[in-house]
């Protein structure tokens, strides 16, 4: 039996499209809201981007109790805000829309 190697990067892939999987599933199953999807979706991303909450709310320009509420679900963010979150995090729409699953 050969055993693939995966690299680093790949690993983080696969542990992001398995956590958002696990989202769709909570959304879907469990009738978890849609701010607190998007605000997990948006934790996770600034934790991959190795920001603390502090960190990022600076770059927003809000405080850090902000990034709290809106990381569990409190906000109600608009698609212009979101925008804003996505290019302060360096990503891309797809990191935070999971679509595989329909």
């Amino acid at each position: 039996m050969q055993f693939t190697k995966f690299s680093r990067d790949n690993v983080v892939l696969l542990r992001l499209r398995v956590v958002g999987f696990f989202l769709v599933f909570l959304f879907m199953v469990l009738k978890v809201n849609s701010q607190e999807v998007i605000g997990k979706m948006i934790a996770k991303q600034r934790i991959l981007k190795h920001f603390t909450q502090t960190e990022f709310a600076l770059l927003l320009n809000v405080d850090r109790q902000y990034i709290w509420r809106l990381e569990n679900g409190k906000i109600n963010l608009t698609m212009k805000y979101l925008d804003k979150i996505i290019i302060c995090l360096d990503c891309v729409h797809d990191d935070f829309l999971v679509m595989d699953s329909v």
